[in-house]
């Protein structure tokens, strides 16, 4: 969708290409020639999210950008979203914010896909702001005030030790929200996300839980130490696993006459058991990479 421009403000889109070997250059250099807003390229060989999201972050502070935007490859942005973006923020005076997704399904939806083609809807009020406020944010079509990356604030960078585990970016905006970042929700900005096939299988769903896993004690451990970890969540990881235990047994008993909990059961007493063995390994200094597998390819 052809994003509209906002009045009294410069918009500058940066476009990183994250492989060893680049190959979209011409690609976004076309784009470039056809679109409203000045387009900068930038190749980042070193594989890993984290990476080539600093390189947007020192991009937007050698043009010194006042807010910074994240849309990810498999999203597209409503037409009004900078603007709405720009309304929400000004109006609840806060230094990030993280619009509605909208998910969109693959048709017909893999056998094991829970969820549904959200409707998109472009709103003008939101609840209010106390019912919003969030402890961090992910970078699905985030936006956020310059000060948390500039020296002068907060400076902030997401940490590349998590290079293609994921999680840096509730790393990245939970430090903000310790620092004072003040972090809502707001359903002006709409940001429509396509779900991959590829990711709606069992073992890319349990996946997830096995990085998560890893993600929580690794950042606890780093940040507090292991003994912290290991209270905070090694014990924890005892009863989850527990708890996914008992859903990978009890599962099968609702495929006869309620498939889709059969399948949102399975699907999480397998995420729970993962979990644990996530955390497992992380007090063994072991990560899993949930990204060095490109969905889509």
């Amino acid at each position: 969708m052809a994003q509209e421009g906002v009045a009294g403000h410069d918009v500058r889109i940066v476009v990183v290409e994250n492989d060893a070997t680049p190959a979209c250059k011409t690609i976004v250099e076309a784009c470039a020639a056809a679109s409203p807003f000045p387009i900068l390229y930038i190749h980042e060989p070193r594989r890993g999210i984290p990476m080539a999201r600093n390189r947007v972050l020192a991009a937007a502070l050698a043009i010194d950008a006042e807010r910074v935007v994240f849309l990810d490859d498999d999203q597209v942005a409503h037409p009004a979203f900078l603007a709405k973006h720009l309304d929400a923020a000004r109006r609840d005076g806060v230094d990030v914010v993280q619009p509605h997704i909208v998910p969109i399904f693959p048709d017909p939806p893999p056998f094991w896909a829970t969820g549904e083609t959200g409707i998109v809807e472009v709103v003008e009020n939101d609840a209010p702001l106390s019912g919003r406020l969030r402890p961090s944010a992910g970078t699905c079509g985030v936006m956020f005030s310059a000060r948390l990356i500039r020296d002068d604030g907060m400076a902030l960078r997401f940490d590349e030790r998590l290079a293609l585990a994921g999680g840096e970016d509730g790393d990245f905006f939970g430090r903000a929200r310790a620092l004072g970042a003040v972090i809502a929700l707001s359903r002006l900005p709409v940001v429509m996300d396509e779900v991959h096939r590829s990711r709606l299988t069992y073992k890319r769903y349990i996946a997830r839980g096995l990085a998560h896993g890893g993600q929580k004690f690794a950042h606890y451990r780093a940040t507090k130490g292991f003994a912290a970890a290991l209270r905070k969540h090694g014990i924890a990881a005892v009863p989850r696993l527990l708890r996914g235990l008992g859903q990978f047994i009890v599962a099968p008993l609702f495929a006869p006459f309620d498939m889709r909990r059969f399948k949102f059961t399975a699907l999480e007493g397998g995420r729970n058991i993962a979990f644990a063995a996530g955390v497992l390994g992380a007090m063994l200094s072991l990560q899993y990479e949930y990204y060095r597998e490109i969905d889509g390819y």
